[in-house]
């Protein structure tokens, strides 16, 4: 039987360092290991369990001292439950027979510092014993036979009682665990990379080798039967935990790749990453700042808090770090697609961030070790954040909308008080349909209905903008002017004059073609006859101009007049519609 010693030196070393003794037969192989205190125990561990596989791979049981440094500092626990929840290529070492021992007994059952830290109980990962009962002493070898048939014994007992299902199931890490905030970003990430079919080793990152996250790793471990998500965008992700595998996991779902980045148009990557702390948006770098306000994004991921713990104070969700980007980034374009991403699922922080001018488009709750058991929790969460990101991207559309919006404010804010109040009435009106025609759009995303609702409230701007007299002068059917100079319907010959020819269309709606003509009878000046005027002597269009107005006529009065009893408004076919409304309020 071959026996694996790991304890501290007890003859003819110091005090201050640790001794692994190899080949424990014969005690001929000493390596010495010095103190890491001043380093994360945890890492120091793991990369000793890498070291060291190639002697436990040739062991049949492992000895391990229960203090290392210090009386009571239980290293060898920690070390224990490493070797345990290590990902090997061997699985044999999960069951490997390890005994705990130490120089005095301890009362396990009722020593609650050593239950906290031990995380592991007799029978269950790890035996527990004195180096007296089992005749081991490094000093001197006299007393091997009686040593061996002791292990025997207890590697006998170990084989009896213990499983890994037994030992993953009784271990429990308290909420108060030292790891339990430091590593809640990773496993976030690391649970999202699951829930859309990325196994850890699909993402290109250095998972922790912290204690709890092996834990968790292995207790819920990753699922391979779910579909693998790939989406097209160009993205940004502004998080300060960014570096925590955020990134990495987001690449993947953006079918990004740091080898071969994927680049647009003007050749920047189509995935940005902001990784600063800062306590609002104002306290950005210039050069994000730059990135945020001058490149385009498809989609922009913000985390809620980018600044930390230092952020637990804030009371109201709107003065978060992150709801500041938030409000930046809409207001550069409304249509601009947000989700922020946040550790608190509190219902308030929700609502503040979906309701009222400027808000998120939605959010994501980055997973805790804490939903860990609740199996349905991550798959939930995720699949709400992957329809959201899909919507997000089908209302992409909303972008060009908010520009057109924009022009038509700035412009009509620019003439304001240049105009007589009844054309400013006008303005005020078309101001407030603008809102209320995007907000449709908005809502359109979850019922087509409200398109047709906007496509309406779009059209009123220009039924509105007709019925202004400096635009179209009603006189009389006989007799009316655009731009109040440009009379073009008369009878100053005898005959009643129209300046535009009435064109029958069944299939795409009917128009007109500027062609003076004589008419017979008085006619009724109609929303598509002003309209057309205004078109051709206003703004000098074509005969194939009018004819894509009539189409636009058609529409609203077979498709959006009708509720959607004769279908329903397309993207497409709202922004020809846009482009006259632009025309008519900005004058250009």
């Amino acid at each position: 039987m071959n026996f694996l010693y790991i304890g501290r030196q007890i003859q003819n070393k110091s005090k201050d360092s640790t001794v692994v003794h190899l080949n424990i037969d014969r005690y001929d192989e000493i390596v010495v290991l010095k103190e890491y205190k001043e380093f994360d125990i945890d890492y120091r561990l793991d990369s000793l369990c890498k070291e060291w596989i190639k002697y436990f791979i040739s062991s049949d049981i492992i000895i391990i001292e229960l203090d290392w440094f210090e009386k009571n500092d239980y290293i060898g626990v920690r070390f224990t439950n490493h070797i345990r929840l290590t990902k090997w290529s061997d699985e044999r070492l999960r069951d490997i027979p390890i005994v705990l021992v130490r120089e005095n007994k301890i009362d396990i059952v009722n020593n609650d510092t050593f239950k906290d830290d031990l995380l592991i109980f007799s029978g269950q990962g790890a035996l527990f014993t004195t180096y007296s009962d089992i005749g081991f002493d490094v000093a001197e070898d006299s007393n091997y036979d009686s040593f061996t048939t002791n292990i025997a014994r207890l590697t006998r007992k170990h084989n009896r009682q213990y499983t890994y299902e037994r030992y993953l199931t009784a271990l429990n890490f308290s909420e108060q665990y030292e790891d339990s905030h430091s590593i809640t970003n990773q496993w976030g990430a690391l649970r999202l990379a699951a829930n859309v079919g990325y196994s850890p080793e699909d993402v290109v990152y250095s998972w922790p080798p912290k204690l709890y996250f092996k834990y968790l790793q292995e207790k819920y471990k990753f699922d391979s039967t779910a579909d693998k998500v790939e989406i097209i965008a160009k993205v940004l992700l502004i998080d300060d935990n960014a570096d925590k595998g955020w990134e990495k996991v987001l690449k993947k779902i953006f079918n990004f790749s740091d080898k071969n980045p994927t680049l647009d148009e003007k050749g920047n990557p189509t995935f940005v990453t902001i990784n600063e702390k800062v306590s609002s948006y104002d306290k950005f770098s210039d050069e994000n700042k730059r990135t945020i306000e001058e490149q385009d994004f498809d989609l922009y991921l913000v985390d809620l808090r980018l600044n930390g713990q230092d952020e637990d104070d804030t009371s109201e969700t709107k003065n978060f770090s992150g709801a500041t980007v938030l409000q930046k980034i809409k207001s550069i374009n409304a249509g601009n697609q947000v989700i922020m991403f946040t550790a608190s699922n509190k219902a308030w922080n929700m609502r503040t961030l979906l309701n009222g001018e400027n808000a998120a488009d939605g959010y994501y709750i980055k997973e805790s070790p804490l939903n860990a058991p609740d199996k349905f929790f991550g798959k939930n969460n995720t699949a709400v954040f992957i329809e959201q990101v899909q919507q997000s991207l089908q209302s992409r559309f909303l972008k060009k909308i908010a520009i057109i919006e924009m022009k038509c404010k700035d412009y009509m804010n620019s003439n304001f008080d240049r105009r007589m109040n009844s054309y400013k009435e006008f303005y005020n009106r078309a101001d407030s349909s603008l809102k209320i025609a995007f907000e449709l759009c908005k809502k359109s995303m979850y019922d087509k209905k409200y398109l047709n609702l906007a496509y309406l409230t779009y059209y009123q701007i220009l039924e509105d903008y007709s019925s202004q007299n400096d635009n179209f002068e009603f006189v009389s059917k006989r007799e009316c002017y655009v731009s109040r100079n440009i009379r073009v319907i008369d009878d100053s010959s005898g005959q009643l004059l129209w300046h535009l020819n009435y064109v029958q269309n069944k299939k795409d709606g009917d128009y007109f073609k500027k062609n003076i003509a004589a008419v017979s009878g008085e006619i009724a000046v109609q929303y598509l006859a002003k309209i057309s005027f205004i078109l051709s002597y206003k703004f000098e269009k074509s005969d194939h101009f009018l004819m894509a107005w009539g189409v636009i006529n058609n529409i609203r009065n077979e498709k959006a007049g009708h509720g959607g009893r004769k279908g329903y408004v397309t993207q497409r076919e709202l922004f020809p519609l846009l482009e006259i409304v632009e025309l008519f309020l900005t004058n250009r």
